[in-house]
C-alpha cells in the first residue's frame, strides 16, 4: 500500500514538473484546437455559450450539436429571443415589426472566427437552393489564442491552467484549460475596450437533451404572436440577402431606442426609412411580443 502511494505521489510530482516545464506557447499548442463541424469528425456532439458583454448588459448566444442537429439561441440583454434556430427552422425577432419572421428550409452557419485582422462572430443561413456548406459550426480558438501571444504567462489553479496574453492592439485573451479533459479549453475571455466577448460551458462529445432541438411551431403559433412566414418567398425578402447579425443588431438596436431618442434617430438614418417610426406603438407591441417569446424560448441550462 506505501508503495503504491508513494508511486502516486511519484507521477504527480513528475507531472507537475513536466507542466511547468511546457511554455505557454507550448501548452496553448498542445491543448487549444480550432473546431469546425461536421469536419472534425471525432466530434459528435458539441454545446458552447458566447456572451457579448457591454455596458448595457450581457447579450448571450448559445450553440447545441448533436450528430447533425443544431441548435441555436441569440438573445437580447433582458433574456428576450432575438434569433432563434432549431435544425432548418429559423424566428427572427423582428422589433421593427409586431411579428417574429419564420423561415424554414434553411442551414444555418454559425461561426465565431478570426479574419481580417479582427474578431468576427458571423450567424448566417443558406437556402437549399444554394451550394451545399461544409461547416455548419466554425469557431477558431487556436486562431483567436495565437493572436494574444504579447506578454503571455501561464499559472496553475489546482486542475486548471490559465494562460493569458495580450495581442497588439492591447486587448487581452484569458484561456481556461483542463488537460485532463479530451477536450481541454474550459472558457475563453476576450477583453476589449468597452466590452468582452465570453466563450463558456465548452463541452464535446457530452450528452445533449433531445428536447432542446425541438422547434415548438405549434406553440408559437398557438401563443398569439403574429407569424410572418417567408418560407416561399425568402429569395426576395431582404433578410435572405443580408447577413444576420446585423439584423440582430438591428433588433437589439430597436428594442433600446424605445426609451433613448438619440439611438432612434440613429437607427432611422441606418436604416435609411422614409417614414417616420411610430417608436411609442413598437414598444407598446414589443412588450407583449416579448413576454410570449421568452416563455416560448428559454435558455439553455
Amino acid at each position: 500500500m506505501k508503495i503504491k502511494l508513494l508511486f502516486i505521489a511519484l507521477f504527480t510530482l513528475l507531472f507537475c514538473v513536466a507542466l511547468q516545464a511546457q511554455t505557454p506557447e507550448e501548452l496553448i499548442n498542445k491543448h487549444i484546437v480550432d473546431v469546425s463541424i461536421p469536419d472534425n469528425k471525432d466530434i459528435k456532439t458539441f454545446s458552447m455559450d458566447l456572451t457579448i458583454s457591454t455596458d448595457s448588459g450581457d447579450y448571450l448566444s448559445q450553440i447545441r450539436y448533436d450528430n447533425g442537429k443544431v441548435a441555436f439561441n441569440c438573445f437580447d440583454k433582458d433574456s428576450t429571443p432575438l434569433f432563434i434556430s432549431r435544425d432548418s427552422n429559423v424566428i427572427f425577432n423582428d422589433a421593427l415589426n409586431s411579428k417574429v419572421c419564420l423561415m424554414k428550409e434553411n442551414i444555418m452557419i454559425i461561426k465565431a472566427v478570426y479574419e481580417d485582422n479582427q474578431f468576427n462572430a458571423n450567424f448566417n443561413f443558406h437556402q437549399p437552393n444554394e451550394e451545399e456548406k461544409n461547416n455548419m459550426i466554425r469557431i477558431d480558438f487556436l486562431k483567436l489564442a495565437k493572436q494574444a501571444m504579447n506578454n503571455i504567462k501561464s499559472t496553475k489553479d489546482k486542475d486548471l491552467i490559465i494562460i493569458e496574453g495580450k495581442s497588439e492592439k492591447d486587448s487581452s485573451l484569458i484561456s481556461v484549460i483542463n488537460p485532463k479533459d479530451s477536450f481541454p479549453l474550459k472558457k475563453m475571455t476576450i477583453k476589449s475596450e468597452g466590452f468582452n466577448i465570453i466563450f463558456e460551458n465548452i463541452k464535446v462529445n457530452s450528452k445533449i437533451d433531445d428536447s432542446l432541438f425541438a422547434f415548438k411551431e405549434i406553440d408559437l403559433r398557438a401563443s398569439g404572436i403574429m407569424v410572418d412566414d417567408l418560407t416561399n418567398n425568402q429569395n426576395d425578402n431582404i433578410l435572405a440577402n443580408m447577413q444576420m447579425l446585423q439584423n440582430l443588431m438591428i433588433s437589439a438596436m430597436t428594442r433600446m431606442a424605445f426609451s433613448e431618442p438619440d439611438i432612434q434617430k440613429e437607427l432611422e438614418k441606418m436604416i435609411n426609412t422614409n417614414e417616420s417610426i411610430d417608436w411609442a406603438h413598437l414598444k407598446a407591441v414589443d412588450v407583449i411580443k416579448s413576454a410570449k417569446l421568452r416563455r416560448l424560448y428559454k435558455p439553455f441550462k
